[in-house]
Order: structure tokens, then sequence, then C-alpha cells
């Protein structure tokens, strides 16, 4: 399984996921439960939309990280 992360410009909420060439939305909101204990960020479930529009990803401006 090929699974790249991307991150959306000026958006840290957010992440675009591209597992087997098909591209996912991930949302990795902040609540003030998994701020307390951050443990539950792997223990509870986070949404994921499956985004078949490839429009809609044209307009997602995607930044390159530097390590």
């Amino acid at each position: 399984m090929n699974c790249e992360v991307q991150h959306l410009a000026e958006n840290i909420r957010y992440r675009i996921l591209v597992i087997n060439g098909e591209q996912y939305l991930l949302d990795m909101e902040r609540s003030f439960g998994k701020i307390l204990f951050p443990f539950f960020f792997w223990m509870l479930p986070s949404p994921i939309f499956k985004v078949e529009n490839q429009d809609i990803m044209g307009k997602l401006k995607v930044t390159k990280k530097k390590r």
C-alpha cells in the first residue's frame, strides 16, 4: 500500500491523503479531550472524506514542507 500525506497551505486542520492513487481529505480536529489526553488522538476515529472530483483537488493548494 502506497500512502502519501500532503499539507494544505495555511491550514493546519486538514491533510490530503493519497492512498493507492485515491485521494482523501483528513480532518485533524483538535477537540478539548484530545488536547488534555493526547493519546486519545490515536484511539478515537478521525473523519476522512473520499474526494472523487479532481476539480476540487485542483483548487486546494498543497505545500511542500522542508525536513
